[in-house]
């Protein structure tokens, strides 16, 4: 598995978008389902909690919780963002 760096996957992004003419939300959504689909194809629970930020990824997170509540008996999700400090 290869992890990506911020700059690299924000320039995946832009390629994909440009060259498959994909929307953003296009890609939110098939990134969030692929997290959900690894999470239920790798592991064997019965709640999940989901936490999301505000940044794009957070998003992602959330389209992972909307599919994920099916196969658990507990679900819970949480939207957290920092306050800014003056």
């Amino acid at each position: 598995m290869k992890i990506l760096t911020s700059d690299e996957v924000r320039r995946l992004e832009s390629e994909a978008i440009k060259k498959h003419e994909l929307s953003t939300l296009i890609l939110m959504q098939r990134a969030g389902f692929s997290v959900a689909q690894f999470c239920l194809l790798h592991f064997k629970f019965d709640s999940v909690c989901v936490m999301c930020g505000k940044g794009n990824n957070g998003g992602d997170g959330f389209v992972a919780a909307a599919g994920l509540p099916r196969w658990a008996r507990r679900s819970k999700w949480w939207c957290w963002r920092a306050e800014s400090v003056n």
